[in-house]
């Protein structure tokens, strides 16, 4: 991989590409000053054909987009095996090892004989600091943690549909519901909660079914 420089970011206009993400495109009509934040404090990186972008175990705090381009997520290292899923351009990836402090449970990379791919990489700890000293204010704070949330949520619900039997449900259906005035602080802090318990279930309901796949 590589990372690409401030006039070779031009030369891809990397602005014009973030913004295509309903994402980075709702926090610049909230604050083009913090979208232009946003911009500098990320990096632009490149991924060649056959280039891995993260390491299953791994345990680095690193948030990407994938702006353009089409990646492939592994269960192993081996380049033979045909991937489980793909990433599209639009999508974030890397949340769930984020909010549950957990290591990478995948290995995602660009597929061999690929075109480039780029990416938009963020260090998490901008996003979920409390510090009054954080660069990011609270506002894009909580449009970043509404939609991690509403995107784990949505998973949950898809595995619920294909297995209404698996033994977590149960555990999805406890998930307590809290209301807190919106635009707050109480407000990050109850998504940040909501983010961590749902991601904990994802991560076992992903371990149950590698385990039924087998070796």
């Amino acid at each position: 991989m590589y990372t690409l420089t401030r006039s070779e970011k031009l030369d891809i206009d990397s602005e014009r590409l973030v913004r295509r993400i309903p994402f980075f495109n709702t926090v610049y009509e909230a604050s083009a000053q913090q979208f232009s934040l946003l911009m500098d404090l990320a990096e632009i990186i490149r991924c060649d054909s056959g280039d891995t972008v993260i390491r299953k175990g791994d345990n680095d705090m690193k948030l990407y987009f994938l702006l353009k381009g089409q990646l492939g997520v592994y269960l192993d290292e081996d380049k033979d095996t045909a991937p489980i899923s793909s990433i599209n351009p639009g999508e974030v990836f890397g949340i769930l090892a984020m909010v549950s402090s957990a290591g990478r449970s995948a290995y995602i990379r660009n597929k061999d004989n690929a075109k480039q791919a780029f990416l938009f990489r963020l260090d998490f700890k901008h996003l979920s600091e409390d510090s009054p000293q954080s660069r990011l204010s609270l506002d894009i704070k909580l449009i970043f943690y509404r939609m991690a949330v509403h995107n784990i949520r949505w998973t949950l619900e898809l595995n619920k549909i294909s297995d209404p039997n698996h033994k977590l449900v149960s555990e999805i259906r406890k998930l307590p519901y809290v209301k807190v005035e919106a635009g707050s602080d109480e407000e990050l802090q109850v998504l940040k909660q909501q983010a961590k318990a749902m991601s904990d279930i994802l991560f076992q309901w992903n371990e149950s079914s590698q385990d039924k796949k087998g070796p």
